[in-house]
């Protein structure tokens, strides 16, 4: 089960707001009340807007912070005013999850956990190993080798396409010489070499 998934369980457990188990639960569903109390119901794209804009709060904390101009000459300031950035963001992020009945919670640590499965040192083209039956693979529609183009999932999931991330499908072929794969959800079809 994917991360957005667990975490769209997890929302239904609580979205009435009697059900909350955590700190983070109970915040998530007073910003949905407070948000459709000032400015009624929330719009996905106006949510994702809103963590763009309040990025952008931060990157210029970061900025003047480094240039020492704008009373961003301490590092007290730029704590101040990044820390409200990032704050914002979460707040943003929070409301666009509720927006989509995701717990916000179990979605930050769903993700966390698989991006912590990456090993960026050991494997630096996809952050996992290549399984040897696939490791010379060549997808037919752009031509970017294994490595480039897909990475393996959670460990236990199989290979996921980069472009639509669904799981990779071994192909029954006559031909014994190659392996095929192909998305089960774009048919882009990969060879090996």
């Amino acid at each position: 089960m994917t991360p957005s998934h667990k975490a769209k369980k997890v929302f239904e457990s609580y979205a009435d707001g009697k059900g909350c188990e955590t700190p983070m639960q109970l915040l998530q569903v007073k910003l949905a009340a407070w948000q459709n109390r000032n400015f009624g119901p929330p719009q996905s794209a106006l949510l994702a807007l809103g963590v763009g804009e309040e990025a952008g709060e931060l990157f210029r904390a970061i900025l003047k912070s480094e240039q020492g101009i704008r009373s961003f000459n301490s590092a007290g300031e730029l704590l101040d005013k990044g820390g409200d950035a990032i704050a914002d963001c979460v707040i943003y992020a929070i409301q666009w999850c509720t927006l989509h009945r995701m717990d916000y919670e179990t979605l930050l640590h769903e993700t966390a956990e698989y991006v912590m499965t990456r090993d960026w040192v050991a494997y630096p083209e996809t952050g996992f190993p290549v399984p040897a039956e696939v490791a010379d693979a060549r997808c037919s529609a752009c031509g970017s080798v294994t490595g480039e183009s897909y990475y393996s999932d959670v460990p236990g999931k199989g290979l996921l396409c980069l472009s639509c991330h669904e799981k990779w499908l071994r192909s029954s072929t006559a031909c014994t010489c190659t392996t095929r794969f192909k998305c089960s959800n774009c048919r882009v079809p990969t060879e090996r070499l």
